[in-house]
């Protein structure tokens, strides 16, 4: 993903104040505890939580400067068997 400063400060209003205005970002993507699945006979459900961290790319390895936690997102898929072959559909 490429992201700036300044393309975050959409949803955090104020970070371009502190960081600037176009400063490269690095971003880390974790898993917050173990998924979740729903299977049925025709659908399966996958629920989880991760978290997004974002770095400022020249202070690589340090504390991330805004951590956001996303809460229970659900995947849902229909599932059918044709010809041997499972089709699932997003």
């Amino acid at each position: 993903m490429d992201w700036t400063t300044t393309t975050l400060d959409a949803g955090i209003p104020g970070l371009v104040d502190i960081y600037d205005y176009d400063v490269p970002l690095t971003t880390m993507f974790r898993n917050r505890g173990a998924p979740r699945f729903i299977f049925n006979k025709s659908e399966m459900k996958v629920l989880f939580t991760i978290e997004v961290l974002f770095f400022l790319e020249k202070d690589s390895g340090q504390e991330p400067i805004c951590t956001v936690v996303l809460n229970d997102i659900l995947l849902d898929f229909d599932m059918k068997i044709e010809n041997m072959w499972l089709n699932i559909e997003w």
